[in-house]
């Protein structure tokens, strides 16, 4: 993957002065019982990169993009979850327009169980980084942006989380598996990628916060995003690389 680097001409442009002064204004004339709805925060950004991450030998590339999250507390055990973004990418063609719903989803919490249904990002594991562990949630390897957090996609799951203590938690998760999407641009003639593949997986995952040492413990039961090639001696002259996933 090429390396990239963003001039960022704008950023944290946040959506929350408006909307905290509007729920000022309701909160005081709602019932104490009624949780307030938080507002929605958002941010957008925009920058020229020196090449683009999709193997296209593509250069001063300017993108553009903005992220909308809002997690409003319906009730006192109940919480939605939307998560969008919309985006431009200079791609040489007349529209470069991307959107995506990262996140809808709709939560319960009743102590000491936590259910979640619906889209979701699931960070899975405990490094921050390299995480050999993060097996859910897919990225998009080709986006343009700074922040490599905003590469994760959401994937159609269930999660339930049960509180065995404020400092130990049991999660286990199924879903619906979906691939990592990687450059594709300007591949070698004998590299063959694989077909995308979808099925049903689950993994569970005990996990400790606090008290001193943060630690986890996990299974994962599903496909592996990263790809590996074998190689293909069908044809002596011209042997291929084959991805399997």
């Amino acid at each position: 993957m090429t390396t990239a680097s963003a001039l960022h001409a704008l950023t944290a442009i946040t959506l929350l002065a408006s909307g905290h002064s509007a729920l000022a204004q309701t909160s005081q004339t709602q019932d104490a019982a009624t949780p307030a709805l938080s507002a929605p925060f958002g941010e957008c950004a925009m920058g020229q990169w020196t090449s683009s991450r999709n193997l296209d030998d593509r250069n001063d590339i300017t993108s553009a993009g903005c992220v909308l999250s809002w997690k409003p507390k319906v009730s006192s055990d109940l919480r939605l979850g939307l998560n969008a973004r919309v985006g431009w990418q200079d791609q040489g063609v007349a529209d470069g327009a991307s959107q995506r719903v990262r996140e809808a989803y709709v939560e319960f919490d009743v102590e000491p169980f936590s259910l979640r249904a619906g889209r979701q990002i699931i960070a899975w594991g405990r490094a921050d980084r390299i995480n050999p562990t993060d097996s859910l949630s897919p990225r998009d390897y080709t986006l343009l942006v700074s922040d490599d957090e905003q590469q994760r996609n959401g994937i159609d799951a269930l999660r339930l989380r049960y509180a065995v203590s404020p400092a130990l938690s049991l999660t286990t998760v199924v879903a619906r598996s979906e691939p990592n999407i990687t450059p594709a641009g300007q591949l070698p003639p004998n590299l063959v990628l694989a077909e995308s593949r979808s099925e049903t997986e689950w993994a569970l995952k005990l996990d400790h916060s606090g008290s001193g040492v943060d630690w986890s413990v996990s299974y994962f039961d599903g496909l592996s995003r990263a790809l590996r090639y074998e190689l293909d001696f069908t044809n002596p002259r011209a042997p291929l690389f084959r991805a399997d996933v």
